[in-house]
């Protein structure tokens, strides 16, 4: 019975009429204009400016642009972000006329306001760029992590991930470019990712759109989740790798396999992102 209702609910979210627009977090607007790669009129990019993504949104999964799970992932995400419940930040680290060090970091919507997040220094990543103009290009693969919930309360479930309860994103080769005024990061994209199967195999989470941290509920170490292969989460968790190769007809659809031998399910993105001011850390 559990798993006819879990099909309901996917293939009911897969019929329901999507909004198709960017998934984007309404701040105030940084005054930036879109004016090609000109210098703006001043240095920019500048060391500790801080960044959070406004837009994320997937385009491919497995290859395939039409993957049944595309609207189902980009409608969760849509209303995380506009709840401040997936938050993505760039932080300017190193800058100079032909560079920028970046450090990726999630941040979670505070438990008490929900008008607010604070970062988790256990996600933060480096992302190295070459800057032509106001191009970015990354040079180096690197790790993107992705987080959804509160402080106290994760909407991906991943026990056995590190770090743990995020979608652990793997060779990610990224590319965009700065506005003229450095106030928004614009035509954000990956030119390479990948999650690897064995930590797509561990990842849960929450699949009904517009549900806070709460709603969703706190995760159980004790939760035992049956065939749901969720277990130590809680029964509104579902597995995403059960979910994405069912639509694609088995694993076997899913995954490529690298030269190491593991297996990697390739995912394409959009992003963009505005300038904000500095996050508190978490508690």
């Amino acid at each position: 019975m559990r798993a006819l209702l879990f099909l309901a609910l996917v293939l009911g979210g897969c019929e329901n009429d999507v909004d198709d627009s960017q998934n984007r977090l309404l701040l105030p607007d940084s005054g930036a204009v879109d004016a090609g790669l000109s210098d703006g009129g001043g240095v920019c990019p500048t060391v500790g400016d801080w960044y959070v993504f406004d837009v994320l949104k997937v385009t491919s999964l497995a290859g395939d642009p039409m993957h049944g799970a595309i609207p189902n992932l980009n409608t969760i995400w849509a209303a995380d972000i506009a709840m401040k419940q997936l938050n993505i930040f760039f932080e300017i680290a190193e800058a100079d006329e032909s560079g920028v060090v970046v450090r990726a970091v999630n941040a979670a919507r505070l438990d008490a306001d929900t008008e607010d997040w604070c970062v988790m220094p256990e996600t933060t990543r480096e992302l190295v760029f070459e800057l032509g103009g106001r191009a970015l290009t990354m040079t180096e693969e690197a790790g993107v992590n992705i987080y959804a919930g509160s402080e106290s309360i994760p909407k991906i479930c991943a026990q056995g991930v590190n770090p743990r309860h995020t979608i652990p994103i793997r060779e990610t080769l990224l590319a965009a470019r700065f506005s003229a005024d450095c106030g928004r990061i614009l035509e954000g994209h990956t030119t390479q990712a990948v999650i690897y199967g064995e930590d797509l195999r561990r990842v849960c989470s929450c699949l009904v759109p517009g549900l806070t941290a709460e709603q969703c509920g706190p995760v159980d170490p004790d939760f035992d989740s049956g065939s749901f292969d969720c277990d130590g989460c809680n029964s509104s968790q579902r597995n995403l790798h059960s979910l994405l190769a069912s639509f694609v007809g088995g694993e076997e659809g899913l995954y490529e396999i690298g030269e190491d031998g593991r297996e990697r399910l390739t995912i394409s993105a959009e992003f963009s992102a505005v300038r904000a001011a500095q996050p508190p850390v978490c508690p």
